[in-house]
């Protein structure tokens, strides 16, 4: 009855499992299994299985070493023998097994059974492969874009940097101590408040944060840094995680105040051409009007003139305050000696 019931449990098991269970009797060298192991090799429910037939499943690359960590493993008593290969099955395709067995010895310490499970993994191993294949090909984007990328982990206060983080801002990784403070240390004063996670409710509720910052280097000028990074939040809502990339912009700021300075530079000249043309010129013609006006007013005392002469002193006068908006003197930048000459 016991037995009986002992097997019972076992069809259960079997059933129960989508993994090719099997039932090794070292002594006799057969080998047994459930439904899922006799699929595997396509053999009917009474058909037996020896050691020899098992191995000559397995990938050629793969059967000296699975019968050498078996051996091992066997000579030292292990109980339990984990291994991973890849097995024909009964359609001529290879399957990536993980295999899981535990084995008993007799009280000389002989082994006298094994009894494990097969558990096909190529899906799950296949996935692991494109996994890596995309971190491998993110990696690689970083890395030709210099991009820095990071992971603050907020409850446990811990920062994890790729090697262009600690280039980027200029912190040796054997003095940083990953703490966010840390890296705060590294930006400008006046660019903290951009992290406040905690106050900022905009930046809390968008759950994204896109901004700039300036880096103050020990040696170097300052650098611009372009900083992109999504927030996680919990179930309750509290910001957990901060995962985000920076890239330093500093050429491409510098470039563009370069620009900008040439811009104004050349507005400034059109702006000082302009008023010296107002001064030199239509000044010198207005003035020429006025002698002409006070000469005809000392011949008459016409009502005319006297308004004419007053208009055109009042035009002198506005030239001459927008010429010298448009081209201010220079004389603020000489001493008091080469200003007077």
């Amino acid at each position: 009855a016991a037995v009986s019931s002992s097997n019972e449990r076992y069809e259960l098991i079997s059933k129960a499992t989508n993994d090719a269970v099997w039932d090794w009797d070292i002594s006799t060298n057969e080998i047994t299994g459930n439904a899922n192991y006799l699929e595997l090799f396509g053999l009917n429910r009474d058909s037996i299985i020896d050691e020899e037939t098992y191995f000559t499943r397995i990938h050629p690359d793969d059967k000296e070493r699975v019968r050498a960590n078996m051996a091992e493993a066997l000579f030292s008593h292990q109980k339990t023998i984990i291994d991973e290969y890849r097995f024909k099955n009964r359609k001529g395709k290879y399957r990536i097994i993980l295999d899981r067995s535990q084995v008993f010895y007799d009280d000389k310490g002989m082994p006298k059974r094994m009894v494990g499970a097969m558990q096909d993994i190529t899906s799950q191993k296949k996935a692991e492969e494109e996994l890596l294949n995309i971190t491998n090909r993110l990696s690689l984007a970083t890395t030709s874009a210099k991009l820095g990328v990071f992971d603050w982990n907020t409850q446990k206060d811990v920062l994890e940097w790729n090697e262009y983080m600690y280039e980027i801002f200029d912190v040796d990784p054997s003095d940083f101590d990953r703490s966010f403070q840390s890296w705060l240390d590294c930006l400008h004063p006046k660019d903290l408040h951009q992290f406040d996670l905690i106050s900022n409710q905009e930046l809390l509720k968008r759950r994204l944060l896109h901004t700039h910052v300036r880096v103050v280097p020990f040696s170097e000028e300052i650098k611009y840094v372009e900083i992109h990074a999504i927030l996680l939040p919990d179930k309750e809502g509290k910001v957990y995680s901060v995962i985000g990339v920076c890239r330093d912009i500093s050429e491409k700021v510098l470039a563009e105040q370069s620009i900008n300075r040439a811009i104004i530079s050349t507005q400034e000249s059109e702006r000082f051409e302009i008023g010296r043309e107002l001064h030199d010129n239509a000044i010198q013609v207005l003035i020429a009007a006025l002698m002409n006006l006070n000469h005809i007013k000392e011949k008459s005392n016409d009502p005319a003139t006297i308004t004419s002469i007053e208009l055109t002193k009042k035009a002198i006068n506005e030239i001459r305050r927008l010429s010298h908006q448009l081209a201010p003197s220079d004389l603020g930048n000489l001493a008091i000696e080469d200003s007077i000459r």
